[in-house]
């Protein structure tokens, strides 16, 4: 309904005549348009939560607008964005109560890792439609510095989710992923939404100054791409069922019924809201079927007839020009889909079209490029303590609790070491914070060079570290022994003092455990930040231990 109520609300924006079927086939769309007001009127009752109710009774309205030529694409889109808002806000309800469920009962790897791909493919698939929105108020309408910074913002997200989407190997969902990964339409419109970031950065003319058609074709993409994005999330679904399935005789009835719940939800409602692109090039219908002709790999068919509004001539003129040149483009863009570094892609394409994509490609690679820097460079800086490269307090703090969360579920331990440097006032106020951040530097060597891969090593501000890691098979001996080494490896540690001299390096260690009654990150690192206080009372440069139960106790660190 989304995509046929945008042919009609686009034609009335660009002055198009929905009943003059010289440019647009208005019984086939109003036909295709009752059709689909049918099967979404069946559904209701089925699906719609109170709500998505809500959205659909705005969506009633909007269909009398619309009918009534009142209706332009801004209305079509702001209906619609907030019924596919609601209908996300649905599935994330259903599947945080399938979580939910699967956290009362021991579930298998599989399960889990399934129902994280779900996750984030319904979160990848949910921002599609909104990605494809703001690019065509960008294409439409010119640069505008919210649309802009919200597109990069959704592109941002869907690269998150498309990353922590990653499927079972040998799933459904990894072969669907594949597919789409692989698939040139998807190569296409996303250099059509990346031609939109581009005019919004003011750094591409408008699109009534672009080539046309490779906007266009890009747009007419956009059908390619989102259904294979509803296959991935009905893949990922299907693959949630079946693991559940296959572990329903140890972990009960529950999370099959929800999963199977969840798959149904997903699979009756994907034909939502992500194909709107495809919309722009179906009231051009000499273009719509020379861009198939096209897409078919036919370069040499007839030229598209220029007729109908200006818009609508020079895209005629733009795609005629491009069809010349595809072939050589086809060399681009499969290098473009496999490798953005493909020596291929510096190749010159001949023509006035080809010298335009071929600087689209260009900005395109270079973009890629900058955003994975700036993303690698903001996540270093977001989680990691700017002076020793560990992980900073906060980053360290969701780690723990995410980890202890995880240990109360297998019913196993965490040890926490609060890891303070003994002295180093006295170092800042006799030989300057250089000596100290020295000092701090040192130490953090040495916590890497005797913790695990397993543990989470964070310096929490000043001369404070923390190391938190699964308890060892060989308990409190061991325990006993790895503080031991990361005492001893600071101790090795020396900082350089005027005229060459040496100072050694000094810690106290607080040891503590999590058991049953640990429920935060805080509580665990609490009680061992009193352990710590107990060792510098008791002479510094030496471990000491604390009951493993803070919250208890009550207090807070010092």
């Amino acid at each position: 309904e989304e995509i046929h109520s945008t042919v009609l609300g686009l034609a009335l924006d660009l002055g198009i005549d929905p009943d003059d079927t010289e440019q647009i086939d208005a019984r086939r769309v109003r036909a295709d348009l009752a059709d689909a007001r049918t099967a979404v009127d069946d559904a209701r009752a089925e699906e719609a939560g109170p709500v998505v109710a809500d959205e659909l009774r705005r969506l009633d309205e909007l269909r009398s607008d619309l009918d009534a030529g009142r209706a332009g694409l801004d209305a079509v889109s702001d209906v619609f964005a907030e019924l596919n808002l609601a209908l996300a806000e649905q599935w994330e309800a259903d599947l945080a109560e399938i979580e939910r469920t699967a956290d009362l009962q021991p579930q298998t790897g599989a399960v889990r890792a399934r129902l994280r791909t779900v996750r984030y493919s319904i979160e990848a698939f949910s921002l599609g439609g909104p990605r494809i929105n703001t690019a065509l108020q960008l294409l439409l309408n010119g640069p505008a510095t919210a649309a802009t910074e919200r597109l990069v913002g959704l592109n941002d997200r869907f690269a998150m989710a498309v990353q922590r989407a990653t499927p079972p190997e040998g799933s459904a969902a990894e072969r669907a992923w594949l597919a789409f990964e692989q698939d040139e339409s998807v190569t296409v419109t996303e250099s059509t939404l990346a031609t939109a970031v581009d005019i919004g950065l003011g750094e591409a003319p408008p699109w009534q100054e672009l080539e046309l058609g490779l906007v266009a074709a890009g747009l007419a993409d956009g059908e390619r791409w989102g259904l294979l994005l509803t296959e991935v999330v009905g893949a990922a679904a299907r693959d949630l069922s079946e693991a559940a399935d296959a572990h329903a005789a140890d972990a009960g009835d529950d999370v099959r019924n929800e999963s199977l719940l969840a798959a149904t939800l997903v699979l009756a409602s994907v034909a939502v809201g992500l194909v709107t692109a495809a919309a722009l090039a179906r009231p051009a219908r000499d273009l719509q079927a020379a861009a198939r002709r096209v897409e078919a790999g036919d370069f040499e068919s007839d030229p598209v007839p220029v007729r109908g509004p200006s818009e609508l001539r020079e895209t005629g003129l733009a795609f005629n020009d491009m069809a010349a040149t595809l072939a050589a483009v086809e060399d681009h863009a499969v290098a473009l889909a496999e490798d953005p570094d493909d020596p291929v892609l510096d190749d010159p394409l001949p023509g006035r079209t080809g010298l335009a994509l071929q600087q689209a490609i260009d900005r395109l690679r270079t973009s890629v490029h900058q955003a994975e820097t700036h993303r690698a460079e903001l996540f270093e800086l977001a989680t990691h303590d700017g002076l020793t490269g560990l992980l900073n307090r906060a980053a360290a703090f969701t780690a723990i609790q995410r980890d202890l969360s995880r240990a109360r579920r297998d019913g196993t331990h965490l040890l926490a070491f609060y890891v303070d440097l003994d002295g180093l006032k006295q170092l800042n106020d006799t030989y300057g914070h250089d000596v100290g951040d020295e000092a701090i530097v040192r130490t953090a060597e040495a916590l890497r060079t005797t913790t695990r891969e397993s543990d989470v090593v964070a310096r929490l501000g000043g001369d404070e570290f923390m190391v938190v890691g699964p308890v060892p098979e060989g308990g409190r001996e061991e325990i006993a022994a790895f503080a031991e080494r990361i005492r001893a490896a600071v101790s090795l540690q020396s900082v350089t003092l005027d005229h060459d001299e040496a100072a050694p390096l000094r810690c106290s260690i607080g040891v503590a455990l999590s058991d049953e009654g640990t429920a935060t990150a805080e509580g665990l690192v609490r009680a061992a930040d009193e352990a710590m206080y107990a060792a510098k009372q008791a002479g510094r440069d030496r471990i000491a231990w604390t009951d493993p139960t803070p919250e208890r106790r009550g207090g807070s660190p010092r």
